[in-house]
Protein backbone atom coordinates (compact mmCIF):
# COMPACT_ATOMS: atom_id res chain seq x y z
CA UNK A 1 0.00 0.00 0.00
CA UNK A 2 1.37 2.95 -0.86
CA UNK A 3 -0.99 5.70 0.88
CA UNK A 4 -1.06 8.26 3.61
CA UNK A 5 -3.80 7.79 6.05
CA UNK A 6 -5.46 10.07 9.14
CA UNK A 7 -6.16 8.25 11.89
CA UNK A 8 -6.47 8.37 15.83
CA UNK A 9 -3.64 6.91 18.71
CA UNK A 10 -5.84 4.86 20.31
CA UNK A 11 -8.88 2.26 19.98
CA UNK A 12 -9.73 1.39 16.21
CA UNK A 13 -8.03 4.46 14.96
CA UNK A 14 -4.49 3.08 16.61
CA UNK A 15 -4.95 -0.34 15.39
CA UNK A 16 -5.20 1.00 11.74
CA UNK A 17 -2.50 3.00 12.07
CA UNK A 18 -0.37 -0.05 13.10
CA UNK A 19 -1.76 -2.00 10.10
CA UNK A 20 -1.21 0.58 7.88
CA UNK A 21 2.49 1.52 8.56
CA UNK A 22 3.21 -2.51 8.26
CA UNK A 23 1.77 -2.77 5.28
CA UNK A 24 3.88 -0.05 3.55
CA UNK A 25 1.61 3.37 4.12
CA UNK A 26 2.29 6.51 6.01
CA UNK A 27 0.03 7.82 8.94
CA UNK A 28 -1.32 10.91 9.68
CA UNK A 29 -2.63 10.93 13.57
CA UNK A 30 -4.77 13.18 14.96
CA UNK A 31 -5.81 13.39 18.25
CA UNK A 32 -5.82 15.70 21.71
CA UNK A 33 -3.51 13.00 23.60
CA UNK A 34 -0.03 13.97 23.00
CA UNK A 35 1.40 11.43 25.16
CA UNK A 36 -0.24 8.27 23.08
CA UNK A 37 0.04 9.91 19.68
CA UNK A 38 4.03 10.64 20.72
CA UNK A 39 4.21 7.11 22.05
CA UNK A 40 2.65 5.61 18.87
CA UNK A 41 4.64 7.85 16.40
CA UNK A 42 7.48 6.44 17.88
CA UNK A 43 6.67 2.56 17.38
CA UNK A 44 5.53 3.40 13.96
CA UNK A 45 8.91 5.68 13.13
CA UNK A 46 8.97 7.46 10.07
CA UNK A 47 5.81 6.15 8.50
CA UNK A 48 4.12 8.38 10.66
CA UNK A 49 3.72 11.86 12.17
CA UNK A 50 0.96 13.62 14.68
CA UNK A 51 -0.77 16.89 14.77
CA UNK A 52 -3.14 17.84 17.60
CA UNK A 53 -6.67 18.37 17.47
CA UNK A 54 -9.76 18.65 18.91
CA UNK A 55 -12.54 17.07 16.99
CA UNK A 56 -15.09 19.74 18.78
CA UNK A 57 -13.36 22.71 17.24
CA UNK A 58 -13.73 23.46 13.47
CA UNK A 59 -10.60 25.65 13.28
CA UNK A 60 -8.37 22.46 15.23
CA UNK A 61 -9.72 20.27 12.47
CA UNK A 62 -8.86 22.35 9.61
CA UNK A 63 -5.02 22.99 10.98
CA UNK A 64 -4.41 19.58 11.59
CA UNK A 65 -5.71 18.27 8.21
CA UNK A 66 -3.60 21.32 6.50
CA UNK A 67 -0.53 19.72 8.32
CA UNK A 68 -1.64 16.28 7.32
CA UNK A 69 -2.27 16.88 3.72
CA UNK A 70 1.45 18.86 3.18
CA UNK A 71 2.92 16.05 4.66
CA UNK A 72 1.37 13.87 1.90
CA UNK A 73 2.43 15.77 -0.56
CA UNK A 74 5.80 15.96 0.50
CA UNK A 75 6.19 11.98 0.61
CA UNK A 76 5.02 11.69 -2.76
CA UNK A 77 1.98 9.32 -1.70
CA UNK A 78 -1.14 10.09 -2.30
CA UNK A 79 -3.95 10.81 0.64
CA UNK A 80 -5.61 7.51 0.84
CA UNK A 81 -8.34 7.51 3.20
CA UNK A 82 -9.52 8.95 6.82
CA UNK A 83 -10.47 6.92 9.56
CA UNK A 84 -13.11 9.21 11.84
CA UNK A 85 -12.83 7.39 15.16
CA UNK A 86 -12.75 10.22 17.13
CA UNK A 87 -15.73 11.09 19.08
CA UNK A 88 -17.22 13.24 21.98
CA UNK A 89 -19.40 12.39 24.00
CA UNK A 90 -20.73 12.72 28.00
CA UNK A 91 -20.34 9.47 29.92
CA UNK A 92 -23.07 7.91 31.70
CA UNK A 93 -25.03 4.58 32.69
CA UNK A 94 -27.46 3.09 30.53
CA UNK A 95 -30.67 2.07 32.51
CA UNK A 96 -32.75 -1.14 31.50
Amino acid sequence: MSTDLISRASGLGRACARDISQNGGNVAILDMNEEMASALVKELGSSSRFWICDVSDTESISAAVKGATEWANKTGKPLGGVIPAAGVGNPSLVSR
